[in-house]
């Protein structure tokens, strides 16, 4: 996916709900809760704490692709 986009020059969007692909594949996550836009920035600024904010809650390990 993010092969395709840059040598091709196109424009992705991905609705993505495993924050591991999303980090692993985004350059840019834009995060909504409720209808609302809560975090919109560079893959490199997202923690933790950003993801809390997206789902109003800590993440849990089941919610990551190989979490136990």
């Amino acid at each position: 996916m993010k092969r395709v986009s840059k040598e091709d020059g196109l424009t992705t969007l991905v609705n993505l709900h495993f924050i591991d692909l999303a980090m692993e594949y985004a350059d840019r996550i834009i995060g909504m809760r409720e209808g609302e836009i809560v975090f919109d920035g560079p893959i490199g600024e997202v923690t933790e704490e950003t993801f809390e904010e997206i789902y109003g809650r800590p993440i849990r390990a089941e919610e990551i692709i190989g979490g136990q």
